[in-house]
């Protein structure tokens, strides 16, 4: 979210020189030309013309802003506040003080902007962001709610408000309101991506495994690792090819020692993982011996995942994955039996 330059409202005011206006409006003319070092000049020049001069304090208020200095910013814009209180510049204040991590005061002026201006989008947008960032998922999921109400067809909003569902375990209503989002928007990684997750989380395993599977080859952030170590395999430099031939053997020798010790775990193999009766046969001392197997299992089904994808190998990497998360339910149902 970026503060905005609010000038669009502003009234020439009988009391402001003739003078202030002049060279506010050849400031104007140098921001809309991005020669913002121009109309930094004109700006200053107007406001020691006339020391409440609001337009310029406002543009000079967007101009920190836009540089990154929130607290010169601030500044600008409370001096403007103190002229005026209207709902573009309490929410620009809201804005830097956000940035500043300043959220009391954030959601201060925020709320008063929504005040001024119930329907302010980016307001509410920027509300359900703050109680996001510090996990006040309830609060958050009201704000995103709201922006979704003032835009039925916002991204921000959507995805924002299915994550906030999710946090507070909702999954279900998240993934409604994911997959109607997915209905009409085709293409949208981050959207599927945490599709992915909530199947995961409802315990829908087969769906979320090709969902993951299709990500690891299209989604950027998935791919982003493989298709670099694929273009390092791929060079032809003689190091390079050295390097990874060598890599390779010493993944293959791991993938075959991690197979080896799960096929040698004769409580844990594959036909027994859903029984219970492994764990009632063996009394309490044998549980807690069982459950240290099995977590040593599953880490090296997890470490089995990790050297698959080393090797660019993205089915098996989610195979491996999968199979821990799916035997890791299993083994926590069987313990609460």
């Amino acid at each position: 979210m970026n503060s905005t330059n609010s000038n669009s409202n502003l009234s020439d005011n009988k009391n402001e020189s003739a003078i202030a206006w002049k060279l506010y409006k050849k400031g104007v003319k140098a921001q809309e030309k991005l020669n913002f070092k121009e109309a930094l000049y004109f700006y200053e020049a107007a406001i020691k013309e006339e020391a409440r001069f609001r337009p310029a304090l406002v543009a000079l208020g967007f101009i920190a802003s836009r540089a990154g200095k929130s607290k010169l910013a601030l500044k600008f814009y409370k001096k403007s506040y103190e002229i005026e209180r209207d709902a573009s510049i309490c929410f620009n204040i809201g804005c830097e003080s956000f940035k500043e991590k300043e959220y009391k005061n954030s959601v201060k002026y925020l709320k008063e902007s929504l005040q001024q201006e119930r329907r302010m989008l980016r307001a509410h947008l920027l509300l359900a962001y703050l109680y996001k960032q510090i996990k006040r998922y309830d609060k958050a999921s009201i704000y995103f709610k709201n922006a979704i109400q003032i835009d039925p067809k916002n991204r921000m909003g959507i995805l924002g408000y299915a994550m906030t569902l999710s946090k507070q375990g909702h999954y279900q209503n998240s993934l409604y309101s994911i997959e109607r989002y997915l209905t009409r928007v085709k293409e949208d990684t981050f959207a599927y991506e945490l599709r992915a997750r909530l199947y995961l989380a409802l315990g829908i395993t087969e769906e979320a495994q090709q969902e993951y599977i299709t990500l690891a080859k299209t989604s950027p952030s998935f791919t982003k690792f493989s298709n670099h170590l694929n273009e390092m395999r791929l060079n032809k430099n003689k190091k390079h090819k050295e390097i990874f031939n060598g890599l390779d053997l010493k993944i293959d020798a791991k993938i075959s020692m991690r197979l080896k010790r799960i096929n040698q775990r004769p409580l844990l193999k594959q036909k027994n993982l859903q029984s219970k009766s492994i764990y009632q046969e063996n009394g309490i001392e044998g549980r807690q011996d069982i459950s240290e197997e099995f977590d040593n299992h599953l880490q090296d089904m997890v470490d089995l995942s990790l050297l698959h994808l080393f090797k660019g190998d993205t089915d098996n990497a989610m195979k491996y994955l999968f199979g821990a998360q799916k035997q890791k339910k299993s083994n926590q149902a069987n313990l609460n039996k």
